[in-house]
């Protein structure tokens, strides 16, 4: 599920930038559904269209994907500081029994006096 919402944010970001950006570049109409469904298809188109008007294509369809990537990513940030968030207030608190875990393994001893008590 994580990686379709992350994929319909990055799409959703990247068709929005790029159809603003190339709306006054002269790119036949058929061939622009076909920049806005993926990179691949809108560098494909603009080496078809070649010319400045297809490097312009190319520089706006890059640049619409990278923005894309980085809403994608500041998402799944948010997402995974969320899920951290719910699981700190939800799952039990482990140390209920703080004195448990000296209980059995008993004292802890530094080096000074390990080696007192194998001289003993």
């Amino acid at each position: 599920m994580g990686v379709a919402v992350l994929g319909s944010v990055l799409y959703s970001t990247y068709a929005d930038s790029v159809e603003g950006s190339v709306s006054g570049l002269p790119i036949p109409e058929a061939a622009r559904g076909a920049i806005t469904d993926s990179l691949a298809a809108a560098i494909q188109v603009a080496q078809q269209v070649g010319g400045p008007a297809g490097g312009q294509l190319a520089e706006a369809a890059r640049e619409a994907f990278v923005e894309g990537m980085g809403v994608a990513t500041l998402t799944a940030v948010g997402l995974m500081l969320a899920a951290a968030m719910v699981a700190a207030i939800t799952l039990p608190n482990k140390a209920e029994h703080p004195g448990l875990m000296t209980e059995r393994a008993g004292p802890v001893m530094n080096s000074n006096q390990l080696r007192s008590s194998e001289r003993s």
